[in-house]
């Protein structure tokens, strides 16, 4: 019998995302996060410096 899930579909989250206020990693600056996992603004994802992944904020 086959499940109604295709394999390479993505698993679901053991809990809900949490949507919230976070300060960007790389700016500092206060963004709307939509999960726990993302931690850098739309703005700074759009940097050359993001791309190349040659920058982070100490």
């Amino acid at each position: 019998m086959s499940s109604s899930k295709s394999p390479t579909s993505k698993p679901e989250p053991e809990t809900t995302p949490v949507i919230k206020k976070r300060k960007c990693l790389m700016c500092n600056k206060d963004f709307t996060s939509q999960h726990l996992g993302e931690r850098v603004c739309v703005n700074c994802k759009g940097t050359s410096a993001w791309r190349e992944s040659g920058y982070y904020a100490v």
